[in-house]
């Protein structure tokens, strides 16, 4: 489960944070306020592909995190195979996307592939 996401320099987002509850939520505003962009980030954390036309106009880099609760049993096992340790059953995506697509991925602080993030969010 998403617990939270951070969006910084992500096209018209400069910086947004959001906490999520456990339930339902409800993505709401007018037409152009980012509803759209907030869900292409979340996708960036599951291991969508990112365009450098991404990052905000004027930026050197854009960041997307997210914190996730996981208690898949399979997933658990993954991160331990891929020496990624999980504290308190936390999963921390960051993707760092630059104009020159010098991206970086990193799930708990290490740097891990496209392939890797999507073997791990699949689960």
């Amino acid at each position: 489960m998403l617990r939270y996401i951070s969006v910084k320099n992500f096209a018209i987002i400069e910086n947004i944070e959001v906490e999520f509850n456990a339930g339902m939520t409800a993505l709401t505003g007018e037409t152009g306020a980012g509803k759209s962009l907030l869900i292409d980030a979340i996708g960036l954390l599951l291991g969508d592909r990112a365009t450098s036309n991404v990052v905000r106009t004027g930026e050197s880099k854009a960041i997307v995190e997210g914190v996730f609760e996981v208690q898949n049993a399979k997933v658990i096992s993954l991160l331990s195979e891929y020496d990624l340790d999980t504290e308190n059953h936390e999963l921390v995506i960051r993707r760092q996307i630059t104009p020159l697509n010098n991206n970086i991925i990193k799930v708990n602080g290490r740097t891990i592939s496209l392939s890797q993030l999507r073997e791990i969010t699949t689960l």
